[in-house]
């Protein structure tokens, strides 16, 4: 720096005034930032507070002192201005002659003059190096010269008279705008001309003012010219400034050009791919079944389809994607851009997934659709199976319906109970059927069904044609089982009510053949002329009456009511059929009959007991009478000797005799002891008294007695003794007499018991031959008939013959005179012995035969269940047969090796199982055979087979058996060979398609070697033809369509899934190739283009200026000038020691240098500084117009900014513009 004398300010003249004019104008840019406005830097000078401000601007310190701000008075001022001249040499201003406070408040233009170019001397800088720098004026000087070297007519050697003609002022604005302004043709004549058309260039392009005329500045001094042409080197310092703001923009613009291009690029390949991709998951998420065979090939052909030409372009789609991708967000991240954010579903890593998802369904769809296919097949086959076991069902069905139609002639029980265990068997059989085939029917439609195969209305149509046939025969099943149970009702009706009548008859016959004996006896009339007669009569008749009573309750009511019984149920009618009864014979009117006539006999007979009492007592009284007198006299004597006698009777005539004539004396004792006159007359009165006895049955008149009175007084005395020792002969001898008879009537009763017991014995005794169950059923029916009559005979007979024993050995005859007992009482109770030891016998008997008899029933029951379980046994074999040789030629082996050879342990565990069935029903139904034999049983009508017929239908198993595996073996060596071509195909495609994928996904993972990546892909590229496995593919493939093979076990790739694939490789391979090379590129240029490389490379060969290969310290700080970037000496020193050896920067330290500097990325502040640059003065506004926009910036990036920019009035807002850019 120089010290600037006021003596450099003498000779003042017209430069002073233009002095002043550029001092106050310099000034007033220095502190314009302030707010302060300066019209004339003398008079503004008189306070010191312009200059403090002017000083604080320039060396950017705060001034430490106390001064007025608001300076009134005097003292105030100089105080102030001597404390800013302090300021003024504390920042290093020097002069040789300081000027004194009063000399600035006084308005010394000189002074003040001469003062501020002493502080432009010491703030302005026109150089590359402050330390290299003399003066001002003299850099100025000879930045001038060096920018218009070479320009004709323009040569520098002063900074007045050397810019006169304006041709300097020219070449410096062609040299830093050649494009806008032109040099070409101009010479020193036009001085003026020049001067006005470089300030008019100025202004409009470096935006300097003319606050001077073309006159001025010809006049100006060389201070004066220094800060005028200063101005030119501010301005063009400030337009590197302008130019880096606006590269900076335009380098904004580019970028946000291009990421909005690759945004485009990659929002409209990523619309494309997200609506290939969902089209494509919707055609491979799309798991509709069809359920036909060709719904299934179809979709199996539109699947390759799209891997042919869907699936190659994602693939190529993914990998553009990738490209664009990476490009971009290498570029945003380099220029701290957020991070591009693809809209939703196309980021590369959903892509990544999405494909990888894509893949996982095309597996997976693959998979489905040749299992589709596959099940297809096994559908038809099923179908077929399906159909043929309906045809067999229903053929079954039609003999079944023909059989319940059919209406059988029953005419006994047991063929009734024939018919049920036929129509049993039947329903057996039906549910074996239902269960079995029919069951397996279902489930195979149910299958169908749940599998939704194509033809399933057929199939259910045969379904409900079996359901239908079934419904068929269930409804006959149910019409016919009433028919038989009516059958089998009636006929059981028909034999019970025929048993019953028989029974009746049998009744019927004794009861009547009892009561036609009984008509005789009643009808008999007896002629009786004595007591005993009459007495002996009657006891005849009550045996009869007992006999009737024990006939009525025994025998005749039970007979009433079996024939009431029979009455009541004569008839059965039902819906189906009707049988009636022959009626019953009747015997209770006649027995009532015979009931009557024995009550009439009674009386008739008890009439003659009556009638001969009486004859016998009034003859005997008139025969005493006569007696009286013939033997009055001799009568005493005689009595005297009768009295004294005791007479032996044992009589009951004899006792009566003897009464008679202990009367005769007793009534000769009254006559003789009272006077004979009188009591024979009173005798002779009584008998003249009932002279007759007459009733409705007899009469009889006794003879009229004698007069024979007062006889037989004197015996009056003894013959009262004798009187009660003849009356008790008379009662004890009558006792007897009725006793005796109770004996006869119990040996009677007694014998018809026996005669009866021995009729049953001869029964009993007797072995029936039972060979049905319904003879062994009749058999017992007869024993349970025996047991009621033995029943009715117990209470009817046996029990009043024991009752009447009981009474007879009670019988007992005991009085003061004399005694009487039964004298063989053991005749009685040996008969009764007798009676209970057969009844014991009886039962015996009885129970013996009855177990016998249910012997009989069970064997004959046993037979008929054997017979039975035989038929049914040879049924199911029969059906069991059918099935096994139906299932057996119906067989699905499999559809691929693995399920063959997997069946055959299906095929042996079911042989295996076959045969165990086979013996096992064979031994069952062998032993039931022989055990029906042993019983007897020759023949069987519920059945046609026999052992023989059933051997012959096992022989059939074995030999469906035996062919099924014939079948198979042929199956077996059939899927080996198709097993070995799919195995031979999957051995080339399976591993080559895997090394593809490996190789594609070893590509896809690199890691950070590009260039190894970049080789390894063009070393795939070059062996493409040599790697490739689509040739031997498409051998094994076409060997399998010859064999028609259309499931591969073993991969579910086909040759087309191969040859894709390797297409798809391939395309891959030249998408990645294409994307590696692009960043290998964009590694290198480090987000720089390569015009930014190559200017990087022209720098340095123009600032090597000694060409030493190296940049100096001073080189570096004039490149980074010419940059427009602004260093401080510490920035310098450390670039020198980071980029080169402290002292020198190489090319290669200077290129990363540049790379650091140039390269790197602009922030938002930088962008919002570069727009506050362009806007220089009006550096605050928050608008740009056009016209500043202009003066820097290319037109094509001032066309982006105001199509972008929101437009106020006629300028455009750059900091949203600014947010908008940045936010992308």
């Amino acid at each position: 720096a120089c010290a600037t004398t006021m003596g450099d300010l003498a000779g003042a003249g017209d430069w002073v005034g233009l002095q002043n004019k550029v001092f106050t104008r310099w000034v007033a840019q220095k502190v314009a930032k302030r707010q302060i406005k300066v019209v004339d830097v003398v008079k503004e000078c008189t306070d010191g507070m312009l200059l403090i401000a002017l000083l604080e601007c320039l060396s950017e310190k705060t001034f430490a002192g106390k001064i007025e701000k608001n300076p009134k008075l005097e003292v105030q001022k100089l105080d102030n201005i001597s404390q800013a001249l302090k300021f003024v040499w504390d920042c290093g201003v020097e002069m040789k002659i300081k000027p004194a406070p009063d000399s600035l408040f006084k308005e010394d233009q000189k002074v003040i003059l001469g003062l501020v170019w002493a502080i432009m001397l010491r703030f302005m800088k026109f150089g590359e190096d402050d330390e290299d720098q003399t003066n001002a004026k003299d850099a100025l000087r000879m930045w001038v010269a060096n920018k218009t070297a070479g320009y004709a007519g323009v040569q520098i050697d002063d900074m007045s008279k050397s810019f006169r003609d304006g041709l300097a002022l020219c070449a410096l604005l062609h040299k830093h705008r050649p494009k806008q302004f032109t040099f070409e043709g101009r010479t020193a004549e036009n001085a003026t001309q020049n001067i006005q058309d470089a300030m008019d260039a100025a202004e409009s392009i470096f935006l300097l003012e003319k606050y001077l005329t073309p006159a001025e500045v010809q006049k100006l001094d060389e201070n004066s010219m220094v800060v005028y042409i200063g101005d030119y080197y501010v301005a063009f310092a400030e337009m590197r400034k302008l130019e880096t703001a606006a590269k900076r923009i335009s380098k904004v613009i580019k970028l946000t050009k291009e990421n909005d291009a690759a945004r485009a690029e990659y929002k409209a390949t990523g619309e494309k791919w997200v609506a290939l991709r969902d089209a494509s998951l919707a055609l491979l998420n799309d798991r509709t079944i069809d359920n036909t065979m060709a719904g299934a090939k179809a979709r199996l052909a539109a699947f390759h389809k799209y891997k042919k030409d869907d699936k190659t372009r994602l693939i190529g789609w993914q990998m553009d994607l990738h490209q664009v991708f990476n490009t971009l967000q290498a570029r945003l991240k380099h220029n701290n851009r957020p991070a591009f954010q693809p809209a939703a579903g196309q980021s590369p890593t959903e892509v990544d997934a999405s494909i990888t998802a894509i893949n996982k369904l095309e597996a997976e769809r693959q998979v489905e659709l040749y299992a589709e296919l596959n099940r297809q097949i096994k559908l038809v086959k099923l179908d077929s199976v399906h159909k043929q076991r309906h045809e067999a069902i229903v053929a079954w069905c039609g003999l079944k319906k023909a059989y319940l139609e059919k209406k059988e002639v029953v005419d006994s029980v047991s063929a009734a109970q024939l018919q049920i265990r036929l129509l049993d068997a039947y329903v057996t059989e039906n549910k074996a059927i239902f269960d079995g085939s029919v069951a397996t029917l279902t489930a195979q439609s149910a299958e169908l069904e749940r599998e939704k195969y194509e033809k399933h209305s057929e199939v259910a149509a045969r379904d409900k044609a079996v359901a239908d046939f079934f419904a068929q025969l269930e409804a006959l099943e149910k019409k016919k089982r009433p028919v038989l149970e009516d059958d089998l009702a009636r006929e059981e009706f028909k034999e019970r009510m025929l048993a019953l009548l028989k029974s009746h008859e049998d009744s019927h016959a004794k009861i009547l053949k009892w009561v036609v004996e009984k008509e005789k006896y009643v009808a008999t009339k007896e002629t009786i002329d004595s007591v005993p007669e009459a007495r002996s009569q009657l006891i005849v008749l009550e045996k009869y009456e007992r006999e009737q009573d024990a006939m009525h309750s025994g025998s005749v009511v039970p007979l009433k009511e079996l024939g009431d019984k029979i009455l009541a149920s004569l008839e059965y009618k039902t819906e189906y059929s009707q049988w009636t009864c022959p009626k019953p014979q009747d015997i209770s009117d006649r027995f009532a009959a015979l009931i009557a006539a024995g009550q009439k006999k009674r009386p008739v007979l008890e009439d003659h007991l009556a009638r001969e009492e009486f004859k016998a007592k009034m003859l005997a009284m008139l025969q005493s009478h006569e007696d009286l007198h013939a033997i009055v006299l001799k009568f005493v004597v005689e009595k005297e000797a009768y009295v004294a006698i005791k007479e032996v009777i044992d009589s009951v005539p004899e006792a009566r005799a003897q009464l008679v004539i202990f009367e005769k004396y007793a009534r000769e004792q009254d006559v003789m002891y009272n006077g004979s006159a009188i009591p024979l007359k009173e005798l002779g009165d009584k008998i003249l008294a009932s002279l007759e006895y007459k009733t409705e049955y007899s009469q009889w008149t006794c003879p009229k007695p004698q007069d024979i009175s007062d006889r037989f007084a004197a015996l009056i005395a003894a013959g009262q003794k004798k009187r009660p020792v003849l009356e008790d002969h008379l009662a004890r001898e009558e006792f007897k007499e009725k006793t005796n008879l109770l004996a006869k009537s119990h040996e009677e009763s007694n014998n018809n018991i026996m005669e009866w017991i021995a009729e049953k014995e001869a029964y009993l005794a007797v072995k029936e031959v039972s060979t049905t169950v319904a003879e062994a059923r009749a058999q017992l029916t007869t024993l349970d008939k025996y047991e009621r009559e033995k029943e009715s005979m117990h209470s009817g007979s046996v029990v009043p013959l024991k009752e009447l024993g009981a009474q007879i050995l009670a019988q007992e005859y005991k009085t003061e005179y004399s005694q009487w007992k039964y004298p063989t009482p053991a005749d009685i109770t040996n008969r009764e012995k007798t009676i209970d030891d057969k009844w014991a016998s009886l039962s015996a008997s009885s129970a013996a035969k009855k177990a016998v008899l249910e012997a009989d029933l069970a064997r004959e029951v046993e037979k008929e269940r054997l017979r039975l379980e035989f038929a049914h046994m040879a049924a199911q074999l029969e059906r069991w047969s059918k099935e096994t040789i139906d299932n057996a030629q119906m067989s699905t082996f499999g559809f691929n090796l693995q399920e063959v050879e997997a069946y055959r342990a299906t095929m042996d565990a079911e042989n295996k199982a076959l045969a165990a069935s086979s013996a096992s029903q064979s031994a069952a139904y062998t032993e039931v055979f022989n055990k029906a034999a042993a019983l007897g049983v020759t023949e069987n009508v519920y059945t046609t087979h026999n052992l023989e017929t059933l051997a012959a239908l096992r022989a059939n198993v074995d030999a469906a058996i035996a062919a099924r595996t014939e079948a198979y073996e042929k199956e077996l060596a059939h899927q080996r060979h198709i097993d070995a071509l799919c195995k031979a195909f999957a051995d080339v495609a399976v591993p080559f398609v895997k090394w593809l994928a490996d190789t594609q996904e070893k590509t896809n993972v690199g890691g950070d070697d590009l260039d190894a990546q970049v080789g390894f892909v063009n070393a795939r590229l070059e062996a493409l033809d040599a790697e490739s496995k689509v040739g031997a593919s498409k051998e094994r493939y076409d060997e399998m369509e010859k064999e028609g093979i259309q499931y591969n076990p073993h991969t579910t790739l086909a040759h087309p899934d191969v040859d894709l694939a390797f297409s798809q490789y391939k395309l891959f391979l030249e998408k990645k190739k294409v994307a590696l090379d692009e960043a290998i590129q964009h590694k290198r240029l480090r987000g720089l283009s390569q015009q930014d490389f190559d200017d990087i490379d022209k720098n340095f060969i123009i600032f090597d200026k000694d060409k030493s290969g190296n940049i100096s310290k001073k080189e570096l700080k004039a490149c980074l000038y010419s940059l427009g970037v602004e260093t401080t000496k510490a920035e310098i020193e450390a670039y020198l020691t980071k980029y080169g050896n402290g002292t020198a920067v190489p090319k290669a330290g200077f290129t990363e240098l540049m790379l650091t500097i140039v390269g790197v990325t602009d922030t938002k502040e930088n962008i919002l500084l570069a727009f506050q640059v362009l806007n220089k003065e009006d550096i605050d506004s928050p608008t740009i117009t056009v016209k500043r926009m202009k003066v820097v910036m290319e037109d094509d990036d001032i066309a982006y900014v105001t199509s972008t920019a929101k437009q106020a009035g006629e300028a455009y807002e750059y900091a949203p513009w600014t947010e908008d850019v940045f936010s992308r």
